[in-house]
C-alpha cells in the first residue's frame, strides 16, 4: 500500500510504426538529499526464490554504486 510512482510501470519510445516498451524494474528517486532505490524481479511459477532474491540484490547494488 504505497505509491509506486514510476516503479513497475512501463515506458517506451514510439516513433511512427516502431514501438519499443520496457518494464521498469529498477529506478531511483532523488528527494532533497535522499535517494530512494526501487528494485524488483519477475517471479513466475518456474522461478527459484533464492536466485530471484540474489538477482534483486545484484540490481540494488548496481543502483547503489551509481551513488
Amino acid at each position: 500500500n504505497y505509491d509506486r510512482s514510476y516503479y513497475t510501470g512501463y515506458l517506451g519510445i514510439v516513433n511512427g510504426a516502431s514501438h519499443h516498451y520496457f518494464v521498469n524494474l529498477r529506478c531511483m528517486q532523488l528527494v532533497d538529499t535522499k535517494a530512494i532505490i526501487y528494485v524488483g524481479g519477475g517471479v513466475t511459477a518456474k522461478s527459484d526464490a533464492l536466485l530471484e532474491y540474489q538477482e534483486t540484490r545484484a540490481k540494488m547494488q548496481t543502483m547503489h554504486r551509481l551513488l
